[in-house]
């Protein structure tokens, strides 16, 4: 999984939502497994995560990531956790979260 989760990472953007949506429930289904290991979750994992929040359109796949993330913070190690967000990627997080309605979202701050 620590090879095979990081290939799906691209799909969060692809231009298909039913794609879009596959990817975040797979990627759901995978932390549900018990017997399945864990390092495969990432910083980069988490941030896609986040950025999906702000930038996906469609309310299911939302609904999907906020699923995802939680459990994510379900079975995470709180301090696991504060690993993989140190404080500059938490201000980026902020970043994004905090930009004004109407005006351009910080994109170089994204992850591809």
């Amino acid at each position: 999984l620590s090879t095979l989760a990081p290939t799906l990472y691209p799909f969060f953007c692809h231009t298909i939502r039913n794609v879009r949506l596959a990817v975040v429930n797979t990627l759901h289904s995978f932390l549900t497994v018990p017997n399945f290991p864990r390092d495969w979750i990432s910083q980069p994992f988490l941030c896609l995560l986040v950025q999906n929040f702000v930038v996906e359109e469609r309310e299911d796949i939302r609904a999907a990531t906020l699923q995802t993330w939680r459990t994510v913070v379900e079975i995470q190690d709180a301090a696991l956790l504060q690993a993989f967000a140190p404080n500059p990627m938490l201000m980026v997080w902020f970043e994004i979260f905090l930009s004004p309605i109407g005006q351009k979202l910080p994109v170089e701050r994204y992850r591809r």
